[in-house]
């Protein structure tokens, strides 16, 4: 997952279109969408193509059955409890604090 998820977002940082906006734009002919496009397709057809050799590799690791993030590191669930909910007050302090139209660029 973290290999692909690498790859993934490389692969939209230099195609510069989200795989749904990138199908958009090679519709209405953006010449950079349609070779993006191509790249996506030519990548789906690797990966068809190597997954009969990468599928033992790949259910090694999936097959740790349910498996929740303390116990995958070994600690108390509630520096999670208390991290998320730092996490959120924070973001929820940051929307508050944000000035009408801030978003938009019209601050």
């Amino acid at each position: 997952l973290v290999a692909g998820g690498l790859l993934f977002g490389a692969g939209m940082a230099v195609f510069g279109y989200c795989p749904g906006t990138g199908v958009a734009a090679s519709g209405a002919g953006h010449r950079d969408a349609i070779v993006g496009v191509a790249g996506m397709l030519c990548g789906a057809v690797v990966y068809v193509a190597l997954y009969p050799g990468l599928k033992p590799m790949i259910m090694a690791f999936t097959d740790w059955g349910k498996i929740t993030l303390p116990q995958a590191a070994s600690t108390s669930p509630w520096p999670w409890v208390v991290g998320l909910v730092a996490v959120i007050a924070f973001a929820l302090r940051m929307l508050e604090n944000r000035r009408p139209g801030e978003a938009r660029g019209m601050a």
